[in-house]
């Protein structure tokens, strides 16, 4: 074998070992970790969503930790090691489908003036069956390492729904497709029942 096409290998490996494969609904691989995922109810009889099965409800010292502010996430899924982090909140606050395009954007520009120094990259409205999700995507700045996040705002049983999924600016491309899988998989188990009541009448 010559020495170029060790070289070949040897990266195409190495790449391996620090990449990603798969996805959500089969497996996903990083860093040749495997994560395996299944569909929960997150608020029963309300919503649900495909979750890693070995992330754990955060403990509440640490949510006071990483989330001082008091509207701190509703529900939070974290990685063993707490660098991963999917949050969740259903709101009281009406909304429609119409409506979530220019929530996502009143965020966008709330964050933009809290924090300026935010680098912002996706800012996408897409509607799937029944619900609009609006998400956008930026780098943000901690005193230890920039982290990457996912945003995004959809409508439930016709309030709001509310994300942020989070992981190190380094681990963007690790995660960056299963945040947007995995908010897509959300589901409004109130339209899920309507459908299946019509459907038997």
């Amino acid at each position: 074998m010559s020495a170029e096409l060790e070289s070949i290998i040897v990266g195409m490996q190495n790449g391996y070992k620090q990449g990603v494969q798969g996805d959500i609904y089969h497996g996903l691989i990083v860093r040749e970790i495997q994560y395996l995922f299944e569909r929960k109810e997150l608020i029963a009889g309300k919503v649900s969503v495909v979750l890693p099965i070995v992330f754990e409800d955060m403990n509440e010292n640490m949510k006071k930790l990483k989330y001082p502010a008091e509207g701190r996430p509703q529900y939070i899924k974290t990685s063993l090691d707490t660098t991963v982090n999917l949050c969740f909140s259903l709101l009281d606050q009406d909304i429609t489908e119409n409506q979530v395009p220019y929530l996502k954007d009143q965020m966008k520009m709330l964050l933009m003036k809290m924090q300026p120094a935010n680098i912002f990259f996706e800012n996408k409205t897409e509607k799937k069956k029944k619900q609009v999700f609006g998400w956008f995507t930026y780098k943000g700045f901690t005193i230890d390492e920039p982290i990457y996040t996912h945003m995004f705002v959809t409508n439930i049983d016709n309030k709001v729904f509310h994300g942020t999924f989070s992981c190190l600016f380094s681990e963007k491309e690790l995660w960056k497709r299963a945040f947007t899988d995995i908010m897509f998989s959300v589901r409004d188990m109130t339209e899920e029942e309507s459908d299946e009541n019509s459907e038997s009448v």
